[in-house]
């Protein structure tokens, strides 16, 4: 966990429990490493950078190549895109609020090169960073690559610092991404050319994945791509514009200036002006099975946040889940505890349940924590269906 003061602790927490800061084991601090290109390696994937510090390779354990070079972005980039339409509609608008097709104008094909129309007089081209600075840090087993540079399109202009992170103990990637936008009417998005991209495409939605094809959806945690024995995973942090397009280029929608000026006074929209940060990863794999990724996104989407302190009630140390079953909420109920859990990856399940001490019974109930069953004495003997959702009670 980092700490609003840039300092880094190591977290170690029982399920559901509360902790002091200062209570854990702080970690190294970053220090400068010589510049250049730098290759890092663990258990689960090897990469190299390149001098502009953007990943150049990402291997998996079994050696498949996951970056796409014959692509036009680097991998990570972010990328400016021209974007005239408004609030409803990406890169035209206004809308037709009298055209039947209006409703139908989502999900559309999103790639990250756009085709000119014919005579090539509107430039629909992206517009890629120019890199003026990388430093390279060390902190134990942790790289971290500082990149600033800018995105611009005449009077558009986007100042960023990109932050890449990889770790010897995880299998994630990360990216922080803070930018202070100038201007109106573009779109920013975050590309990873990927040699799986052309795969098959997987989102998480609530409670669940969905497959999808190559247009842009909204993706609750993250957005997959599986193909010939490898998968790449993109997670996001509360930004949910998922596209992967036709060249297979997994696209991650950050940020726009557009507004509906107009149709009224809506100048603040553009953000001009404004700072913004986004964080998001990437985890490499072998295998296209999601049996990997499901505890890695959920510790990465929903992270540890500051609480106020509470008192610890139960002990959950011996809450144990199957890795495709995870828990949605998990609160003080009338009379007891409820928790709802769900499967997530479309595989059936079957476990125990054991409560802490001092919960000894357990029933059903519906979502809105009403009971539909008779109390029975824990442990829990439990079967699940495929994407089942399901709601106990647990009681004294």
């Amino acid at each position: 966990v980092e700490l609003a003061d840039g300092k880094r602790v190591l977290a170690e927490l029982k399920p559901f429990e509360t902790k002091p800061f200062q209570a854990f084991e702080p970690l190294p601090e970053f220090e400068p490493v010589p510049a250049g290109e730098g290759e890092f390696c663990n258990s689960f994937y090897r990469a190299r950078f390149g001098a502009d510090g953007f990943l150049s390779h990402l291997q998996t354990p079994a050696g498949r190549e996951l970056v796409d070079s014959a692509s036009p972005a680097r991998f990570g980039a972010p990328v400016m895109q021209n974007d005239y339409g408004d609030s409803w509609l990406l890169y035209e608008g206004p809308i037709d609020g009298g055209s039947p097709a209006a409703a139908f104008e989502a999900n559309r094909p999103d790639p990250l090169e756009r085709e000119s129309e014919a005579d090539g007089l509107v430039n629909r081209k992206a517009t890629y960073p120019a890199i003026e600075s990388v430093e390279w840090f060390r902190a134990g087993g942790t790289l971290r690559v500082v990149q600033r540079g800018r995105l611009c399109f005449w009077r558009n202009r986007v100042e960023f610092t990109l932050t890449t992170e990889c770790e010897k103990s995880s299998p994630l990637i990360r990216y922080k991404l803070s930018i202070l936008p100038q201007g109106k009417h573009f779109r920013l998005r975050a590309a990873f050319p990927a040699t799986v991209g052309k795969g098959m495409v997987a989102h998480e939605i609530p409670f669940g994945i969905q497959r999808r094809g190559h247009s842009e959806f909204p993706a609750h945690g993250f957005c997959d791509c599986a193909d010939d024995g490898a998968g790449l995973t993109l997670l996001n942090r509360g930004i949910p514009g998922n596209n992967v397009d036709d060249n297979g280029v997994m696209l991650l929608s950050l940020f726009r200036a557009a507004a509906m000026e107009y149709k009224c006074e809506s100048e603040r929209s553009f953000n001009s002006g404004v700072p913004h940060t986004f964080e998001y990863a990437v985890m490499p794999r072998d295998g296209e099975s999601l049996d990997l990724v499901a505890i890695p996104a959920e510790l990465y989407v929903r992270p540890v946040h500051p609480v106020a302190a509470a008192p610890e009630e139960y002990d959950f140390s011996g809450f144990d889940l199957p890795g495709n079953v995870r828990v949605s909420a998990l609160r003080e109920s009338s009379g007891g505890i409820f928790l709802r859990f769900y499967e997530m990856l479309g595989k059936p399940a079957a476990f125990r349940l054991n409560p802490p001490k001092g919960l000894g019974m357990w029933r059903e109930t519906d979502g809105l924590e009403r009971p539909v069953s008779e109390p029975k004495p824990c442990p829990a003997e439990l079967a699940m269906k495929p994407f089942e959702i399901r709601n106990l009670l647990l009681t004294k």
